[in-house]
């Protein structure tokens, strides 16, 4: 969507704010409405969410808060897909308002040159300042923008589902998540629908994200990812397989041709202390995927332990993945991502 003529990428409406300012929701109001209080506060997380702009003179200033006193995240700036220098990378946000200048970079050519010989799919015109998981305020965007042309940034995108792992818990920056660090990998753009503790593939978001280009979802992308089980093991059986029957049936019919990816449950501490409830899900989701590969032969199943192998990958939580496990994570599911894709 558009704000002030700057793009805010991933982000589907904006909530008013008690107090002034918008939260940034990643789904419709209508959509949001039927998750619970921890699904409807993950929809206001930033997980995945952009500022996109050209600047076409003088300086851009992008003021956020935090939505709770005393919390505090950060943002990261980008030229395309050329990380900034150290002088301009970090912009720290707190609960008052806090405002963050930003300028062209001093030495386009250069800075052409080198996106150039790396291959990135931006055009380092664009702008981005990429936001962490975080419930942030926008209070005000201004400055002489536009947002980027379709022939400025990837051609290609990808969508994703699932859990906190997904939206990036712990991965301890946001251009670090396995979604960020794939799409580098891949020269692509990527939407993010991860939800801490909240991914209960209600039939609203299913209905939502299964749908592309159109009114109800105006987002494209050329391939899906889902993470599912972790947060659902909260129901019985027969209902999360149900939920995953329609989930999937819904992706496959609404997407023809396009290449659906799906993920069981990720190695966690059930693993190492022989609770049985993760594998009956892990058998709910194979299962599901393998009888409609027959018919459509575009949808994957990707076992989650074979890209989260064992306990060095795991925090001190015990369920997310450290820095090590979203590396593990991200080159192997990358390296299938990039294989089937082609």
């Amino acid at each position: 969507m558009l704000y002030n003529n700057f793009e805010l990428y991933n982000v589907a409406e904006l909530i008013p704010f008690e107090g002034g300012g918008h939260l940034m929701s990643r789904l419709p109001s209508k959509v949001r409405a039927v998750m619970g209080a921890q699904g409807q506060r993950m929809a206001c997380n930033t997980a995945g969410c952009e500022f996109r702009f050209v600047l076409n003179s003088g300086k851009a200033e992008i003021t956020l808060k935090m939505d709770t006193p005393g919390a505090h995240t950060r943002a990261l700036l980008y030229f395309g897909g050329v990380q900034s220098g150290w002088q301009t990378l970090s912009y720290y946000i707190g609960s008052e308002p806090t405002t963050i200048t930003i300028e062209n970079h001093p030495n386009p050519e250069a800075l052409k040159r080198l996106s150039d010989a790396s291959g990135y799919a931006y055009d380092p015109k664009v702008i981005r300042l990429t936001l962490e998981s975080a419930q942030l305020v926008l209070l005000d965007a201004k400055g002489d923008v536009r947002p980027p042309l379709p022939t400025e940034v990837p051609k290609k995108r990808f969508m994703m589902y699932g859990s906190s792992i997904t939206h990036g818990s712990l991965a301890c920056s946001s251009n670090l998540t396995y979604l960020s660090q794939i799409a580098h990998r891949l020269n692509c753009d990527f939407y993010s629908y991860g939800f801490a503790g909240a991914c209960l593939l209600e039939r609203e978001v299913c209905d939502y994200i299964s749908e592309q280009s159109n009114d109800i979802n105006p987002r494209s992308w050329d391939f899906a990812v889902l993470e599912l089980g972790i947060n659902a093991l909260g129901l019985e059986s027969g209902e999360f397989a149900a939920r995953v029957d329609y989930l999937l049936d819904a992706m496959l019919t609404k997407n023809p041709g396009k290449k659906l990816f799906v993920i069981d449950i990720y190695y966690h501490n059930g693993d190492f202390e022989g609770i049985p409830k993760a594998d009956e899900f892990r058998n709910i989701v194979k299962h599901a995927c393998e009888s409609r590969a027959k018919t459509y032969h575009e949808i994957m199943h990707i076992p989650g332990r074979g890209l989260l192998t064992g306990p060095r990958g795991l925090s001190g939580d015990f369920v997310h993945p450290n820095v090590e496990g979203v590396r593990e994570i991200a080159d192997k599911l990358g390296e299938i991502l990039e294989r089937e894709t082609k």
